[in-house]
């Protein structure tokens, strides 16, 4: 019998990775013969999906001619809670991405099928975050931090940010202009 687990709050971690970190962590995955859970994290923290979505993502969700991955959906069907959005893909996902989906069917998951549940995943990821000396308290869920204060750190424009991430509220979202403001500093710059 499974526990309900509280859950915390999205503002409630805010930590994250330096795009090196990720990069390390992808180094080590592949290094070890761990490409499925590379690729999970490289995909992860370069388009922001909280984890039960790349789960649920499928071959037919990826849009190579529009460089986008459709979230919760379709453009002509949205899921239950209505949360569909699309992520323009990452360059340093593409060849990845293209490699997976290559010969599969439509309805076949990505990233889903490799995993025997989110635990296994959470399990593999800290053993190679501590491998690399990466601090206990930084988390999978933070290599979706990681994606907004990358974007509010270069700029993004903050409503631009709240779709590719769906949030619902723009206060979810400022929470990743923290630091430096790149915009203001550019916008101060024009002056």
């Amino acid at each position: 019998q499974r526990f309900p687990t509280k859950k915390l709050p999205e503002a409630g971690r805010k930590q994250f990775f330096t795009k090196e970190q990720v990069h390390d962590i992808v180094a080590l995955s592949r290094e070890w013969g761990r490409d499925d859970l590379a690729d999970i994290v490289l995909f992860g923290a370069y388009h922001g999906l909280r984890q039960g979505e790349l789960f649920k993502l499928k071959a037919h969700d990826f849009e190579f001619e529009q460089n986008v991955v459709h979230v919760g959906g379709r453009p002509t069907f949205r899921t239950k809670a209505k949360n569909y959005r699309t992520v323009p893909l990452h360059d340093s996902c593409i060849q990845m991405l293209k490699h997976r989906i290559d010969g599969i069917g439509k309805n076949t998951l990505i990233f889903g099928d490799e995993w025997i549940s989110r635990h296994q995943l959470l399990d593999n990821f800290r053993k190679f975050t501590r491998f690399l000396n990466i601090d206990d308290t930084y988390v999978f869920h933070c290599l979706r931090h990681s994606f907004g204060t990358w974007h509010a750190m270069d700029g993004t424009p903050m409503r631009t940010l709240m779709d590719m991430m769906g949030h619902k509220n723009m206060k979810t979202t400022l929470l990743y202009a923290k630091g430096v403001d790149a915009a203001a500093h550019l916008a101060q710059s024009r002056i």
